[in-house]
Formats: C-alpha cells, structure tokens, sequence
C-alpha cells in the first residue's frame, strides 16, 4: 500500500525525537513494516518562534520533495 499522506511531527528537542522514531518503528513493526502515511519527524530546537520555524521548514523544505509533492499534509505541534 502507498502512503496516502504526510505527518509531519513538530517538536523541541532531540528526547522528544528519539521517543517518537520508537514509537513510530514499533507501529511499523505491528502493522506488517507498512504504515498508511509518511511520517516526519522535525526537531526546532527549543520553543523560540516555534510556529515561524515549522511553517518555513513545512514550505522550504518538505512541501518540495519530489516524494510529497502531491499528497496532503497533516502537521501536529
């Protein structure tokens, strides 16, 4: 089955990060190695202008990769 969307996870630090790519590759791991959405992890490094950091990697970045290019987006905070 072929991804249908994008999540894209927006967090603080690395901890945070480490813990969702667990969690993410234990999902993987019960769902047959398949997951229905491509998931992002993006690391901000602290809480300073948070909201300006996420949208301009959102739109530089991830919205511009060939991969992702015609699938929706869901971004969590």
């Amino acid at each position: 089955m072929k991804p249908d969307s994008v999540i894209v996870l927006f967090m603080e630090g690395d901890t945070e990060c480490e813990f969702y790519k667990a969690l993410i590759d234990f999902l993987r791991k019960v769902n047959g190695g398949r997951l229905s959405s491509f998931i992002e992890c993006q690391v901000l490094k602290g809480v300073g202008n948070f909201c300006t950091k996420a949208e301009r990697i959102l739109q530089k970045d991830l919205m511009n990769r060939p991969k992702y290019r015609n699938l929706p987006f869901k971004v969590i905070l």
